[in-house]
């Protein structure tokens, strides 16, 4: 396995790509997070609405059930953006990985070119390896640059952008479908024990305080939960290498892959990571679209 956990992972990013490797697909990640957000709670407050009719109460006491086929159904709509944003940005995270796997023959440090270039042919020949195969392969790694969006979104076209879309449902459904009824609960119950009786009864919201920490425990426990789907849809996203066979064939033969190589464990690979960074955007985003709602009054 390339890395051993998060600090590691971290740790290698850094030493062989400098801090500028940590932002890799930062772009595609702004352009596709604010249409992914905007179609969530956009779609889950529409179907709050009509949920809130359909049982004859309002959307502050929605029941569970309601909010969860709410917040099914904004997962549902949400993978319009989702998936292109997650795939050109996977490309370009595992790009830098990609070419620090390359052949010891091919290894050349930028700061000393020529010299690893002698080395490395000093190499080969001590290995019987061509040296003008070693040559060119120096060359292409040596005039190699950064993958950008633009190139991903051009080598995938619209029909690669949205490989693993199953996947990619597989997660934010049941995320949605834990998140928003969570977030909804979470809030109230957090509310009821930071403000008084008489400042609840004044204002029925809950407090900023209590939905950015009702949302954050609800991001916590969702992103938790779907971690075994991110992980699948993210292999299932990676590009085959060059010429080869897709690694995976589907859904079910990526899980029964996983599962026989690695074991149950792997499904879960990545879950603090995932956690520490979905919980606060989610509590910012929600923070912020309810503020948005009672300054605006939409």
């Amino acid at each position: 396995m390339p890395y051993k956990g998060g600090v590691d992972c971290f740790k290698k990013i850094v030493n062989r790509e400098g801090a500028s490797g940590l932002y890799r697909g930062l772009v595609p990640n702004l352009a596709g997070i604010t249409p992914e957000k905007a179609i969530k709670l956009a779609v889950n407050d529409f179907m709050r609405e009509r949920m809130a009719k359909k049982f004859g109460t309002t959307t502050d006491e929605l029941p569970i059930l309601g909010g969860m086929i709410a917040g099914a159904t904004a997962g549902f709509c949400q993978v319009i953006a989702t998936n292109p944003m997650e795939i050109v940005k996977i490309q370009m995270q595992i790009a830098g990985q990609a070419t620090s796997a390359a052949p010891s023959t091919a290894t050349v440090s930028s700061s000393s070119s020529g010299a690893s270039a002698a080395v490395a042919t000093a190499g080969a020949q001590a290995r019987g390896v061509s040296t003008s195969a070693t040559a060119a392969a120096v060359a292409a790694q040596q005039q190699q640059k950064p993958l950008t969006a633009r190139q991903v979104v051009q080598s995938l076209g619209l029909k690669g952008l949205y490989r693993g879309t199953c996947a990619t449902l597989l997660r934010d459904v049941p995320f949605s479908f834990i998140f928003f009824p969570g977030q909804a609960f979470f809030s109230k119950e957090i509310d009821k024990l930071t403000r008084s009786p008489s400042e609840i009864a004044q204002s029925s919201k809950p407090g900023f305080s209590s939905v950015f920490l009702g949302s954050t425990v609800a991001g916590v426990i969702a992103a938790a939960a779907v971690t075994p789907a991110d992980v699948i849809k993210t292999r299932l996203q990676v590009s085959p290498k060059e010429g080869g066979p897709p690694p995976y064939k589907g859904i079910a033969d990526a899980a029964t892959h996983i599962m026989k190589k690695e074991g149950p464990s792997a499904f879960f690979k990545g879950v603090v990571p995932r956690c520490l960074i979905t919980a606060p955007l989610f509590g910012i985003a929600i923070l912020t679209y309810d503020i948005q709602q009672r300054l605006f009054g939409f």
